[in-house]
């Protein structure tokens, strides 16, 4: 029995019949966005499990083919969401040819999301949180809040018992948020991947930033639910019930399936040691030019050249890393190419002998466990860390489930791999990110909704 009058009048129709147990609203599935990953798994282990789950996401493509027979995906195109990308790249552009010069000049940086680097950073000081505020792709006002009345209205015709929000963007938060005002005996689980409001990322608008709080507030109130990806996020947030934390794995399967296609090759003695860098680069936070600088020395030293050393790094971020490659003259060791997808990104890191994690100690960092280090440990191999304090809860289980080193040890790495005695590396215990254990936890957390 339906009670709420807007539910009956939609239920009126013949066309919304299909009703589902869960929706998860994940607004980047079907891109090449890591936050994909996250809400992707929420719907594959749901619908593995039995329950009549539907994703819904923005106008990216399809992934409908590859779905089990409990999961449907709907993606959501509009015309309104071309024409926000299309004044969204005029603006980007905007910005980037008639400001950027202004604001590098006096240490601020540009109300998009665009990647400069913050000129007053220094890696161990205080970082002033604000180097970007993400106007209209990560914080309020953001070309995703289009988003909302489509997925609003998908969501009202689904009917669920239950609605997974996975952030980011934080629109998902507010769909769902609007539609357990509407239908209250409806349960709400909000997922975090990313901060919202605490972002170090992102500061949002001043203006902005306490209708934004408010907002999340109110979300965090209604929920029934609250996960969260580590115990730093857990213990940053405001809220009337304990996060419970699940780790940021993606789909465990997609790496199993590509390991059986190509199974890694032991790399001997003679051949090219490959340094491996995957993923976003963030200047204010993740300094690359340490490990720049020690493999100039290592060139100095003789030590290595372009036939027997390479230094891959699959980014988006290419124009922050070319300046620094110029400025030691390492172009014949440095690889740079555009971010793959993430299966083709898994199989180029089979050829790798070691992989590059950046990150910093500063308090804005607090709980950040960055997916790049679970690609990492599926892989298996030796993890140069930079940047990281020894104490962090990132570095603690990188080296609980890992092979990691510093960059005082990198010299020392390379010269074993050349005289034929590469470390061995332990394969990653999977057991807390499989399926099953997974589904274990899902269960668990949706038993009390019973």
């Amino acid at each position: 029995m339906i009670h709420n009058p807007f539910l009956r009048a939609l239920s009126r129709f013949n066309w919304l019949s299909a009703r589902s147990d869960i929706v998860v609203l994940g607004y980047y599935v079907g891109s090449n966005v890591i936050g994909a990953a996250r809400s992707y798994s929420w719907a594959l282990w749901f619908a593995g499990a039995g329950k009549h789950t539907v994703i819904i996401s923005g106008p990216f493509r399809s992934i409908s083919s590859n779905n089990p027979p409990f999961l449907r995906h709907i993606s959501l195109p509009s015309p309104l969401f071309r024409v926000g990308r299309l004044i969204n790249h005029f603006l980007a552009l905007l910005v980037r040819n008639l400001y950027l010069s202004s604001l590098l000049s006096t240490g601020k940086l540009g109300f998009l999301s665009l990647n400069f680097k913050h000129s007053s950073c220094k890696k161990k000081s205080s970082l002033p949180r604000g180097s970007r505020t993400g106007l209209f792709s990560y914080r309020m006002p953001c070309i995703s809040d289009l988003w909302y009345p489509f997925s609003l209205i998908r969501l009202l015709i689904l009917r669920p018992s239950i609605v997974v929000a996975s952030h980011s963007p934080y629109v998902t938060f507010l769909v769902a948020y609007t539609y357990k005002r509407i239908n209250p005996s409806s349960k709400l689980v909000v997922d975090y991947r990313d901060m919202w409001t605490l972002s170090r990322v992102y500061s949002g608008l001043p203006g902005v930033r306490r209708l934004e709080r408010s907002l999340e507030r109110l979300v965090l109130e209604s929920a029934d639910k609250i996960v969260v990806v580590s115990y730093g996020q857990a213990s940053s947030l405001s809220s009337t019930i304990s996060p419970c934390v699940i780790h940021n794995s993606s789909n465990i399967e997609i790496f199993t399936t590509a390991k059986s296609q190509n199974s890694p090759v032991i790399r001997s003695s003679k051949k090219k040691f490959s340094l491996l860098y995957a993923g976003t680069l963030y200047p204010a936070f993740q300094d690359p030019e340490p490990i720049l600088k020690a493999i100039y020395d290592l060139h100095q030293a003789s030590l290595i050249c372009p036939q027997t050393f390479s230094f891959d790094i699959l980014t988006s971020q290419i124009h922050d890393f070319t300046p620094l490659v110029d400025r030691y003259s390492l172009s014949e060791y440095v690889n740079l190419s555009p971010l793959l997808r993430r299966e083709e990104c898994l199989l180029k890191m089979q050829d790798a002998n070691c992989f590059l994690l950046l990150e910093n100690s500063l308090s804005e960092s607090q709980g950040v466990m960055t997916s790049k280090l679970y690609d990492y440990l599926y892989v298996g191999r030796p993890i140069l860390i930079d940047g990281i304090s020894p104490c962090s809860e990132l570095y603690c289980y990188a080296s609980a489930n890992g092979y990691v080193l510093g960059l005082e040890s990198f010299s020392d790495l390379v010269c074993s791999f050349y005289a034929g005695d590469s470390p061995s590396v332990s394969s990653f215990s999977q057991a807390d990110l499989s399926r099953r254990s997974l589904l274990a936890l899902y269960d668990d957390l949706l038993s009390t909704f019973d």
